[in-house]
Protein backbone atom coordinates (compact mmCIF):
# COMPACT_ATOMS: atom_id res chain seq x y z
CA UNK A 1 0.00 0.00 0.00
CA UNK A 2 2.97 2.23 0.66
CA UNK A 3 4.72 1.81 -2.81
CA UNK A 4 1.45 2.44 -4.27
CA UNK A 5 1.24 5.62 -2.83
CA UNK A 6 4.63 6.47 -3.15
CA UNK A 7 4.58 5.81 -6.60
CA UNK A 8 1.10 7.33 -7.04
CA UNK A 9 2.10 10.53 -5.81
CA UNK A 10 5.64 10.46 -7.28
CA UNK A 11 7.95 10.72 -4.00
CA UNK A 12 10.37 8.15 -5.16
CA UNK A 13 12.92 10.92 -6.42
CA UNK A 14 12.79 13.48 -3.26
CA UNK A 15 13.33 10.07 -1.26
CA UNK A 16 16.41 9.35 -2.80
CA UNK A 17 17.48 12.43 -2.80
CA UNK A 18 16.63 12.94 1.25
CA UNK A 19 18.94 9.42 1.30
CA UNK A 20 22.11 10.11 -0.53
CA UNK A 21 22.47 13.64 1.16
CA UNK A 22 22.24 11.87 4.63
CA UNK A 23 24.59 9.64 3.57
CA UNK A 24 27.05 12.04 1.84
CA UNK A 25 27.00 13.89 5.27
CA UNK A 26 27.69 10.19 7.23
CA UNK A 27 30.47 9.73 4.82
CA UNK A 28 32.35 13.24 5.02
CA UNK A 29 31.90 12.68 9.07
CA UNK A 30 33.64 9.35 9.03
CA UNK A 31 36.40 10.31 6.71
CA UNK A 32 36.81 13.44 9.36
CA UNK A 33 37.02 11.01 12.24
CA UNK A 34 39.34 9.01 10.18
CA UNK A 35 42.20 11.82 9.80
CA UNK A 36 42.07 12.88 12.92
CA UNK A 37 42.34 9.30 14.34
CA UNK A 38 45.25 9.29 11.11
CA UNK A 39 47.03 12.26 12.77
CA UNK A 40 46.90 11.22 15.99
CA UNK A 41 48.76 8.21 15.45
CA UNK A 42 51.30 10.35 13.25
CA UNK A 43 51.74 12.43 16.22
CA UNK A 44 51.76 10.14 19.42
CA UNK A 45 53.88 7.43 17.51
CA UNK A 46 55.93 10.39 15.96
CA UNK A 47 56.55 12.64 18.58
CA UNK A 48 59.77 10.30 20.36
CA UNK A 49 61.19 10.92 16.71
CA UNK A 50 60.42 14.46 16.39
CA UNK A 51 62.04 14.99 19.54
CA UNK A 52 64.86 12.81 18.76
CA UNK A 53 65.64 15.05 15.79
CA UNK A 54 65.54 17.99 17.45
CA UNK A 55 67.88 16.69 20.69
CA UNK A 56 70.12 15.26 17.76
CA UNK A 57 69.80 18.77 16.12
CA UNK A 58 71.21 20.51 19.47
CA UNK A 59 74.03 17.97 20.28
CA UNK A 60 75.45 18.57 16.55
CA UNK A 61 75.66 22.18 17.27
CA UNK A 62 76.97 21.63 20.90
CA UNK A 63 79.49 19.08 18.75
CA UNK A 64 80.43 21.31 16.05
CA UNK A 65 82.29 23.43 18.73
CA UNK A 66 83.70 21.32 20.85
CA UNK A 67 86.66 21.80 19.60
CA UNK A 68 87.03 24.81 19.75
CA UNK A 69 85.33 25.27 23.46
CA UNK A 70 88.60 22.58 24.22
CA UNK A 71 91.27 24.71 22.96
CA UNK A 72 89.46 28.06 24.47
CA UNK A 73 89.46 26.15 27.45
CA UNK A 74 93.29 24.59 27.14
CA UNK A 75 94.81 28.48 26.14
CA UNK A 76 92.58 30.17 29.20
CA UNK A 77 94.15 27.25 31.31
CA UNK A 78 97.88 28.05 30.17
CA UNK A 79 97.01 31.91 30.49
CA UNK A 80 95.72 31.98 34.02
CA UNK A 81 98.84 29.79 35.24
CA UNK A 82 101.44 31.97 34.01
CA UNK A 83 99.19 34.93 35.50
CA UNK A 84 99.71 33.18 38.53
CA UNK A 85 103.34 32.32 38.50
CA UNK A 86 104.05 36.08 37.33
CA UNK A 87 101.79 37.17 40.58
CA UNK A 88 103.23 34.41 42.98
CA UNK A 89 106.66 35.61 41.70
CA UNK A 90 108.89 37.33 44.74
CA UNK A 91 109.65 40.73 44.89
CA UNK A 92 113.36 41.58 43.93
CA UNK A 93 115.27 42.22 47.30
CA UNK A 94 116.41 45.76 47.55
CA UNK A 95 119.39 44.76 49.33
CA UNK A 96 120.93 43.01 46.43
CA UNK A 97 122.62 45.92 46.06
CA UNK A 98 124.34 48.77 48.05
CA UNK A 99 123.01 52.25 47.79
CA UNK A 100 124.56 55.19 48.39
CA UNK A 101 122.97 55.42 51.97
CA UNK A 102 124.22 52.84 53.27
CA UNK A 103 126.82 53.62 55.64
CA UNK A 104 129.01 50.53 54.91
CA UNK A 105 130.07 52.22 51.74
CA UNK A 106 132.80 54.07 53.20
CA UNK A 107 135.91 52.05 52.15
CA UNK A 108 134.51 52.36 48.10
CA UNK A 109 133.80 55.71 48.39
CA UNK A 110 137.35 56.65 50.17
CA UNK A 111 138.73 54.63 46.95
CA UNK A 112 136.59 56.79 44.70
CA UNK A 113 135.01 53.34 43.60
CA UNK A 114 131.62 53.54 41.91
CA UNK A 115 130.69 50.08 41.13
CA UNK A 116 132.34 47.07 43.22
CA UNK A 117 131.36 43.37 43.17
CA UNK A 118 133.22 41.44 45.85
CA UNK A 119 132.83 37.33 46.19
CA UNK A 120 129.58 37.70 44.22
CA UNK A 121 127.66 34.63 43.48
CA UNK A 122 124.21 34.85 41.61
CA UNK A 123 121.78 33.20 40.24
CA UNK A 124 118.41 33.83 38.36
CA UNK A 125 116.04 32.65 41.27
CA UNK A 126 116.22 30.68 44.37
CA UNK A 127 115.40 27.35 42.25
CA UNK A 128 118.58 27.56 39.47
CA UNK A 129 121.87 26.75 40.31
CA UNK A 130 124.14 29.54 40.69
CA UNK A 131 125.46 31.43 37.54
CA UNK A 132 128.13 33.64 38.59
CA UNK A 133 130.45 32.77 41.29
CA UNK A 134 133.34 34.15 42.86
CA UNK A 135 132.94 37.63 41.09
CA UNK A 136 135.12 40.63 41.86
CA UNK A 137 135.45 44.07 40.21
CA UNK A 138 135.71 47.07 41.14
CA UNK A 139 134.94 50.29 38.76
CA UNK A 140 136.27 53.96 39.89
CA UNK A 141 134.78 57.25 38.84
CA UNK A 142 135.37 57.81 35.15
CA UNK A 143 136.66 54.79 34.22
CA UNK A 144 135.91 52.87 30.87
CA UNK A 145 135.32 49.12 31.39
CA UNK A 146 135.06 46.43 28.65
CA UNK A 147 133.45 43.24 29.31
CA UNK A 148 134.21 40.75 26.54
CA UNK A 149 134.51 36.80 26.47
CA UNK A 150 132.55 33.44 24.60
CA UNK A 151 128.64 33.47 24.08
CA UNK A 152 127.09 32.29 27.36
CA UNK A 153 129.97 33.25 29.94
CA UNK A 154 128.10 35.76 31.66
CA UNK A 155 128.36 38.47 30.23
CA UNK A 156 124.30 39.84 30.08
CA UNK A 157 124.11 38.20 33.43
CA UNK A 158 126.87 40.14 34.84
CA UNK A 159 125.28 43.54 33.80
CA UNK A 160 121.77 42.51 35.16
CA UNK A 161 123.50 41.34 38.76
CA UNK A 162 124.74 44.88 38.74
CA UNK A 163 121.50 46.57 38.41
CA UNK A 164 120.08 44.10 40.83
CA UNK A 165 118.13 41.68 38.64
CA UNK A 166 119.95 39.14 39.88
CA UNK A 167 119.54 36.64 43.29
CA UNK A 168 122.48 37.85 45.19
CA UNK A 169 123.64 34.74 47.22
CA UNK A 170 126.68 35.59 48.42
CA UNK A 171 129.32 38.37 48.44
CA UNK A 172 128.68 42.03 47.91
CA UNK A 173 127.85 44.40 45.26
CA UNK A 174 128.01 48.23 45.49
CA UNK A 175 126.53 51.13 42.50
CA UNK A 176 126.93 54.00 43.79
CA UNK A 177 125.21 56.01 41.30
CA UNK A 178 121.23 55.27 42.38
CA UNK A 179 118.17 57.39 41.11
CA UNK A 180 114.82 56.81 42.54
CA UNK A 181 112.83 53.79 40.85
CA UNK A 182 110.31 56.83 38.61
CA UNK A 183 113.72 58.33 37.92
CA UNK A 184 115.57 55.50 36.87
CA UNK A 185 112.95 53.71 34.65
CA UNK A 186 111.36 57.32 32.97
CA UNK A 187 114.34 59.07 32.28
CA UNK A 188 113.13 61.84 34.37
CA UNK A 189 115.12 64.74 32.72
CA UNK A 190 112.76 67.07 30.77
CA UNK A 191 112.86 66.23 27.39
CA UNK A 192 112.28 70.26 26.02
CA UNK A 193 112.68 70.85 22.67
CA UNK A 194 115.55 72.29 22.33
CA UNK A 195 117.87 69.66 23.95
CA UNK A 196 117.72 67.07 21.61
CA UNK A 197 117.39 66.06 18.10
CA UNK A 198 116.92 63.01 16.04
CA UNK A 199 116.82 64.08 12.68
CA UNK A 200 119.91 62.50 11.61
CA UNK A 201 118.60 59.33 13.07
CA UNK A 202 115.74 59.15 10.93
CA UNK A 203 116.19 61.02 7.66
CA UNK A 204 113.19 61.53 5.60
CA UNK A 205 110.65 61.55 8.40
CA UNK A 206 109.37 63.90 11.15
CA UNK A 207 112.97 64.05 13.24
CA UNK A 208 111.86 63.02 16.78
CA UNK A 209 107.86 63.20 16.15
CA UNK A 210 108.49 59.98 14.20
CA UNK A 211 106.14 57.37 14.97
CA UNK A 212 108.30 54.07 15.64
CA UNK A 213 105.12 51.64 16.05
CA UNK A 214 104.74 48.99 18.94
CA UNK A 215 108.87 47.99 19.72
CA UNK A 216 110.50 50.25 17.52
CA UNK A 217 109.04 48.06 14.56
CA UNK A 218 109.01 51.14 11.90
CA UNK A 219 112.98 51.28 12.84
CA UNK A 220 115.68 49.13 11.91
CA UNK A 221 117.79 47.27 14.27
CA UNK A 222 120.82 50.07 13.44
CA UNK A 223 118.28 53.14 13.74
CA UNK A 224 117.12 51.32 17.21
CA UNK A 225 120.83 50.91 18.73
CA UNK A 226 121.55 54.43 17.98
CA UNK A 227 118.30 55.97 19.57
CA UNK A 228 118.64 53.91 22.51
CA UNK A 229 122.44 54.96 23.00
CA UNK A 230 121.43 58.84 22.00
CA UNK A 231 118.58 58.00 24.86
CA UNK A 232 121.57 57.42 27.32
CA UNK A 233 123.64 59.72 26.22
CA UNK A 234 120.79 62.90 26.94
CA UNK A 235 119.91 61.28 30.04
CA UNK A 236 123.49 62.59 31.34
CA UNK A 237 123.71 59.84 33.70
CA UNK A 238 126.83 58.92 35.90
CA UNK A 239 127.05 55.66 35.01
CA UNK A 240 126.29 53.54 31.56
CA UNK A 241 126.03 49.90 31.48
CA UNK A 242 126.16 48.67 27.71
CA UNK A 243 125.34 45.23 26.93
CA UNK A 244 126.61 44.76 22.90
CA UNK A 245 124.97 48.30 22.17
CA UNK A 246 127.02 48.03 18.75
CA UNK A 247 125.92 44.52 17.58
CA UNK A 248 122.95 46.38 15.31
CA UNK A 249 125.31 48.40 13.33
CA UNK A 250 127.85 48.22 10.45
CA UNK A 251 132.15 48.38 11.35
CA UNK A 252 131.92 52.10 10.01
CA UNK A 253 128.84 53.33 12.65
CA UNK A 254 130.67 51.68 15.20
CA UNK A 255 133.89 53.47 14.80
CA UNK A 256 131.96 56.40 14.72
CA UNK A 257 129.79 55.46 17.66
CA UNK A 258 132.58 54.56 19.69
CA UNK A 259 134.76 57.94 18.98
CA UNK A 260 132.31 60.27 19.28
CA UNK A 261 129.99 58.87 21.35
CA UNK A 262 131.68 56.80 24.17
CA UNK A 263 134.91 58.80 23.79
CA UNK A 264 133.70 62.14 23.24
CA UNK A 265 130.43 62.96 24.85
CA UNK A 266 130.66 59.59 27.59
CA UNK A 267 134.59 60.47 28.59
CA UNK A 268 134.16 61.68 31.74
CA UNK A 269 131.74 59.20 32.78
CA UNK A 270 132.05 55.59 33.73
CA UNK A 271 131.51 53.34 31.12
CA UNK A 272 131.07 49.39 31.81
CA UNK A 273 130.38 48.16 27.77
CA UNK A 274 129.79 44.46 26.80
CA UNK A 275 131.60 43.85 23.01
CA UNK A 276 133.12 41.23 20.88
CA UNK A 277 135.07 44.32 19.37
CA UNK A 278 138.81 43.49 19.32
CA UNK A 279 139.60 47.32 18.17
CA UNK A 280 137.82 48.17 21.44
CA UNK A 281 139.11 45.39 23.74
CA UNK A 282 142.52 46.44 22.99
CA UNK A 283 141.91 50.01 22.53
CA UNK A 284 143.98 52.23 24.22
CA UNK A 285 141.51 54.30 25.59
CA UNK A 286 139.50 52.16 27.71
CA UNK A 287 141.33 52.00 31.65
CA UNK A 288 140.52 48.05 31.08
CA UNK A 289 139.37 44.84 29.79
CA UNK A 290 137.90 41.85 31.63
CA UNK A 291 137.11 38.38 30.10
CA UNK A 292 135.53 35.04 32.37
CA UNK A 293 137.47 32.39 32.57
CA UNK A 294 137.01 28.56 32.24
CA UNK A 295 136.09 28.80 36.76
CA UNK A 296 133.24 31.68 35.78
CA UNK A 297 135.79 34.57 37.30
CA UNK A 298 136.83 37.92 36.08
CA UNK A 299 140.21 37.96 34.98
CA UNK A 300 141.89 40.91 33.66
CA UNK A 301 142.99 40.47 29.74
CA UNK A 302 144.43 44.41 28.71
CA UNK A 303 145.75 46.99 30.74
CA UNK A 304 146.34 49.84 28.33
CA UNK A 305 149.26 52.00 29.77
CA UNK A 306 148.20 55.00 28.09
CA UNK A 307 144.35 55.64 29.76
CA UNK A 308 142.68 58.86 29.20
CA UNK A 309 141.75 59.31 32.72
CA UNK A 310 142.24 62.60 34.22
CA UNK A 311 144.03 63.99 30.60
CA UNK A 312 142.82 65.95 27.88
CA UNK A 313 141.27 64.44 25.55
CA UNK A 314 143.18 65.56 23.26
CA UNK A 315 146.61 64.41 24.13
CA UNK A 316 144.70 61.07 23.95
CA UNK A 317 143.61 61.63 20.89
CA UNK A 318 146.73 62.40 19.48
CA UNK A 319 148.34 59.32 20.44
CA UNK A 320 145.83 57.29 18.43
CA UNK A 321 146.48 59.29 15.20
CA UNK A 322 150.15 58.34 15.72
CA UNK A 323 149.04 54.43 16.87
CA UNK A 324 145.74 53.21 16.01
CA UNK A 325 144.14 55.71 13.67
CA UNK A 326 145.22 53.44 10.90
CA UNK A 327 144.89 49.99 11.26
CA UNK A 328 141.17 50.94 12.81
CA UNK A 329 140.04 52.85 9.97
CA UNK A 330 141.55 50.47 7.27
CA UNK A 331 139.78 47.92 9.63
CA UNK A 332 136.36 49.37 9.89
CA UNK A 333 136.27 50.26 5.61
CA UNK A 334 137.02 53.93 5.84
CA UNK A 335 137.98 55.68 2.78
CA UNK A 336 141.27 57.01 3.86
CA UNK A 337 143.67 57.96 6.58
CA UNK A 338 142.62 61.79 5.60
CA UNK A 339 138.89 61.47 6.40
CA UNK A 340 139.87 59.43 10.01
CA UNK A 341 141.97 61.88 10.99
CA UNK A 342 138.87 64.56 10.63
CA UNK A 343 136.73 62.56 12.02
CA UNK A 344 139.12 62.54 14.97
CA UNK A 345 139.77 65.81 15.13
CA UNK A 346 135.55 66.34 15.61
CA UNK A 347 135.64 64.24 18.21
CA UNK A 348 138.22 66.46 20.48
CA UNK A 349 136.46 69.42 19.27
CA UNK A 350 133.52 67.82 21.47
CA UNK A 351 132.77 69.46 25.11
CA UNK A 352 132.91 67.53 28.12
CA UNK A 353 129.65 68.15 29.33
CA UNK A 354 127.19 66.01 26.97
CA UNK A 355 124.29 67.87 28.01
CA UNK A 356 125.66 71.08 26.75
CA UNK A 357 126.35 69.76 23.51
CA UNK A 358 122.90 68.11 22.90
CA UNK A 359 121.28 71.62 23.01
CA UNK A 360 120.65 72.64 19.30
CA UNK A 361 117.71 74.71 18.81
CA UNK A 362 114.69 72.28 17.40
CA UNK A 363 111.59 73.03 16.78
CA UNK A 364 109.23 70.03 15.83
CA UNK A 365 105.51 69.92 15.11
CA UNK A 366 103.77 67.47 16.85
CA UNK A 367 100.46 67.09 14.44
CA UNK A 368 103.22 66.41 11.43
CA UNK A 369 102.34 64.14 9.11
CA UNK A 370 105.23 62.89 7.81
CA UNK A 371 106.31 61.63 11.35
CA UNK A 372 103.00 59.14 10.94
CA UNK A 373 104.14 56.19 9.70
CA UNK A 374 100.97 53.75 10.44
CA UNK A 375 97.56 55.36 9.54
CA UNK A 376 93.84 54.95 11.02
CA UNK A 377 92.18 52.38 9.14
CA UNK A 378 89.14 53.52 6.79
CA UNK A 379 85.70 52.15 7.28
CA UNK A 380 82.89 52.33 4.26
CA UNK A 381 79.28 52.86 5.39
CA UNK A 382 75.97 51.54 3.54
CA UNK A 383 75.66 48.52 1.12
CA UNK A 384 78.51 46.64 -0.03
CA UNK A 385 79.14 47.61 -3.98
CA UNK A 386 78.93 45.47 -7.31
CA UNK A 387 82.35 46.18 -7.55
CA UNK A 388 83.46 44.16 -4.48
CA UNK A 389 81.46 41.10 -6.02
CA UNK A 390 83.16 41.23 -8.96
CA UNK A 391 86.59 40.93 -7.37
CA UNK A 392 85.84 38.26 -5.21
CA UNK A 393 83.92 36.77 -8.26
CA UNK A 394 86.98 36.86 -10.65
CA UNK A 395 89.70 36.15 -7.46
CA UNK A 396 87.92 33.01 -6.55
CA UNK A 397 88.50 31.59 -10.76
CA UNK A 398 85.09 33.07 -12.60
CA UNK A 399 82.07 31.28 -13.61
CA UNK A 400 83.33 27.41 -13.52
CA UNK A 401 84.89 28.13 -9.95
CA UNK A 402 81.39 29.87 -9.00
CA UNK A 403 79.22 27.09 -10.19
CA UNK A 404 81.28 24.09 -8.57
CA UNK A 405 81.11 25.70 -5.24
CA UNK A 406 76.96 26.35 -5.84
CA UNK A 407 76.89 22.85 -7.01
CA UNK A 408 78.46 21.82 -3.77
CA UNK A 409 76.58 23.54 -1.53
CA UNK A 410 73.44 22.59 -2.54
CA UNK A 411 73.99 18.65 -2.82
CA UNK A 412 75.69 19.42 1.09
CA UNK A 413 72.70 21.22 1.83
CA UNK A 414 70.37 18.19 0.29
CA UNK A 415 72.18 15.64 1.68
CA UNK A 416 71.70 17.14 5.25
CA UNK A 417 68.06 17.50 4.96
CA UNK A 418 67.84 14.03 3.55
CA UNK A 419 69.55 13.12 6.90
CA UNK A 420 66.60 14.45 8.63
CA UNK A 421 64.16 12.06 7.18
CA UNK A 422 66.08 8.71 7.41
Amino acid sequence: MKKVAEAFNVWEDPTTARTNTARETELHSILNMRVMTCLSIVLLWGMPVFISIATFGTFTVLLRNITSIVTMVIQSSVALERISVFLRMPELDVSNVLSIDDPSIEKYRDRDVIVAVQGGEFAWDAHCMSLLMNVNLEVKVGEFLVIHGMVACGKSSLCSALLGAMEKRKGTVFMGAWDTAHDSHGFETKQSGTTFCFENHLKGTAGDQTEIGERGINLSGGQQARISLARCCYNDASIYILDLPLSAVDAIVQYKIFQKCMLGLLRRKTIILVTHNPEIITSSYITCAVIFNKMESLVETHHPAHQFKNKPFGHSLSTLEESDTSSEVNTSGETGSDDAVNELSDVASLPSNNANYLKKKFTSDRNDERGRLIHDGGRYDGRVSRYVFEIYYHAVGGLPIVCVILLTQLVWQALRIGSDFC
